[in-house]
């Protein structure tokens, strides 16, 4: 890849902001991150026959009730993140593009959980990243037929229309709102956690629809 993209400044300002967020408003965020690309584990699991969707989904949904003030237990929370390191794949034993955004979920999943234990607090908010990063995978595989095009010619032209891309461009217009959201009440995050968490389910990205197009 070249060194520094558009879509790796855009990665770069969404941190930047989410730094300055407590770390339950980064909990927040990085679980919506989590909810839109959850299909792509159930995916992983139908195809590589290989880890457990509906412990995923409960694991997730255990995180929005923490959020959401339904359930609160530091013991959970650490049992919880043992859980989300039992689901993630481990992407040398398979070669799929599903087990690959499969393991980006659970790496949301685990920052969300963290930031719940106010861990990792001064270090940047992953899930950026691992979101964004995943989709510009797929859409290279898209576009290309290749996962990555290193420094090639072809890197240069793809990354500058990159931020066109209607996945990735919904998955910032979803992260930005998203911050902006938890920016507007850094004092109250809690009354905006429901509204959140709405808009992420709303905003799932249809992993057969996309999985269709790499075929």
């Amino acid at each position: 890849m070249i060194s520094q993209t558009p879509l790796d400044d855009e990665i770069a300002s969404l941190e930047s902001r989410l730094l300055l967020l407590p770390p339950l408003a980064v909990a927040i965020h990085a679980a919506s991150c989590s909810e839109r690309l959850i299909a792509f584990y159930k995916a992983f699991c139908e195809k590589d026959r290989c880890g457990d969707f509906d412990a995923v989904r409960l694991a997730l949904d255990r995180i929005w009730d923490f959020l959401l003030g339904n359930w609160a237990s530091t013991d959970g929370l650490h049992t919880l993140l043992e859980e989300v390191s039992r689901l993630t794949p481990d992407v040398d034993r398979f070669d799929s593009i599903e087990s690959s955004v499969a393991q980006d979920v659970c790496v949301c999943l685990d920052s969300a959980v963290r930031r719940c234990l106010h861990e990792e607090e001064t270090l940047r908010p992953n899930a950026v990243e691992y979101a964004l990063g995943t989709l510009r995978s797929i859409v290279c595989v898209m576009e290309t037929g290749c996962l990555d095009l290193g420094d090639s010619t072809e890197s240069l032209a793809f990354e500058s229309k990159l931020l066109s891309h209607p996945l990735i461009a919904s998955e910032l217009r979803c992260q930005k709102e998203d911050s902006d959201d938890l920016r507007l009440t850094i004092d109250r995050p809690g009354k905006i956690v429901a509204h959140i968490r709405r808009r992420s389910i709303a905003n799932q990205i249809d992993s057969t629809r996309v999985l269709q197009e790499l075929l």
